[in-house]
């Protein structure tokens, strides 16, 4: 999704992992002040959206 933004280049130091738990957890690294910006503005509109409505512990 990052790529698809135009925000490929801003995050050299992503990863994906699991917890001790198995659940997803990503890590941005450390990313510049407009990189932080943009991806806040991309997580609000994603919660305003009608047509996401799951809860933060993926459930319906």
């Amino acid at each position: 999704m990052l790529i698809a933004a135009g925000m490929g280049r801003d995050f050299p130091y992503l990863r994906a992992d699991l917890n001790a738990f198995g659940h997803g957890v990503i890590d941005l690294g450390r990313i510049g002040p407009q990189a932080a910006e943009r991806v806040a503005e991309l997580l609000g509109l994603a919660l305003e959206c009608p047509h996401m409505t799951r809860s933060v512990d993926g459930g319906q």
